[in-house]
């Protein structure tokens, strides 16, 4: 029994993992964007400085991105051309 390709493996391009993996990797460049332009409140849940925010921000948007790129590498990739061979 052949091998499946990258194609049958993956599925279609809008599957519910798919989309999952979008929304999981979105979700830390929208918390960072958040903490970026919301500012600093007394009584506040989290009691941080606006230094230590946008630090904290910076990391949550980074790491979004690197999630991101990962997800698109690995979900939404075209196969390379010996992969169709079979």
């Amino acid at each position: 029994m052949p091998a499946p390709s990258t194609k049958d493996r993956l599925g279609s391009p809008l599957s519910v993992p798919r989309l999952f993996a979008l929304v999981r990797s979105a979700l830390p460049i929208g918390l960072g964007v958040f903490l970026w332009i919301t500012p600093a409140q007394p009584g506040a849940l989290l009691q941080i400085g606006p230094n230590m925010r946008l630090a904290l921000a910076a990391i949550f948007v980074l790491y979004g991105i690197f999630r991101l790129v990962r997800t698109f590498r690995t979900q939404f990739r075209q196969p390379p051309p010996d992969d169709d061979l079979n």
